[in-house]
């Protein structure tokens, strides 16, 4: 960027008169023009939305993402917090992934083969105590919410109706270095990156994992944290196919006649 530049030479008498000695003018370069990817009405519609969240349900904290997730592009971003005192939240607070890493769990397990949505388990009547690979019960009880499938059915419908121990099955057919691999090729374990300030990694368990406790519970999305921008990013992997593609939240920048695109 180049500053203003005013050209002059010295002040200096003439036969008596002092004669002027500005020579010219150069303006500034025009100021950058950043383009983002963010649909403004999307924008607004998402923090009243989120503001609305918080108001009903006297939460503490609302965080919410749109994405166009073909192309990775971040539509809407934003966070709506009762005690605003940490940096921007979708990049910064770290929250465990619960249910929704389900999907992440049910994607490993199909692409590494080892169950098909027509394989059949059995997850007891509410309980399930998880069992060793030779066969022998662990200490470890699982449990569900009120109203979850019981009894044998296949992959497919646990899945569909997210039921814990059904994944945690799924999860432990999966050797757990095999597992971790996933999951850092996801971006689990890593800030954001984005370029919003202050960011937090969250927490991706390292291998070896405790077979019955944090393999079994990172099935259904226990003991692994993360932010919403990185969550986001995984999920929208999985939906368009494996590919992964890092968010963005700029498509642009320009300067005059000279443009820049940003990948």
């Amino acid at each position: 960027r180049a500053p203003e530049e005013y050209r002059w030479i010295d002040d200096r008498p003439v036969r008596g008169a002092r004669a002027n000695g500005y020579l010219g003018f150069t303006p500034a370069s025009e100021p950058p023009v950043v383009r983002t990817t963010l649909d403004l009405s999307l924008q607004r519609f998402l923090g009243a939305e989120l503001q609305g969240t918080l108001a009903t349900h006297e939460a503490a904290l609302a965080l919410g993402i749109v994405l166009d997730v073909q192309s990775g592009a971040i539509l809407a971003l934003d966070s709506a917090e009762a005690y605003p005192l940490q940096p921007f939240a979708p990049v910064y607070h770290v929250f465990t992934t619960g249910s929704t890493f389900k999907v992440v769990t049910m994607a490993v397990a199909l692409e590494e083969g080892v169950v098909t949505p027509e394989t059949r388990f059995d997850v007891g009547h509410g309980e399930y105590r998880v069992r060793y690979e030779d066969g022998h019960a662990s200490g470890r009880v699982i449990r569900e919410a009120e109203g979850a499938l019981t009894g044998t059915d296949t992959a497919a419908r646990f899945f569909a109706h997210s039921v814990n121990a059904a994944l945690a099955q799924i999860a432990l057919r999966v050797d757990d270095e095999h597992f971790h691999s996933y999951l850092e090729r996801l971006g689990y374990g890593r800030a954001p990156h984005s370029g919003l300030g202050p960011e937090r990694a969250g927490n991706l368990p390292p291998t070896p994992w405790s077979y019955a406790y944090t393999h079994a519970s990172l099935g259904f999305g226990h003991e692994i944290s993360t932010t919403l921008w990185r969550h986001a990013e995984a999920l929208a992997t999985i939906l368009r196919g494996g590919e992964y593609r890092p968010l963005s939240l700029l498509s642009g920048v320009e300067q005059g006649a000279a443009r820049l695109a940003v990948p």
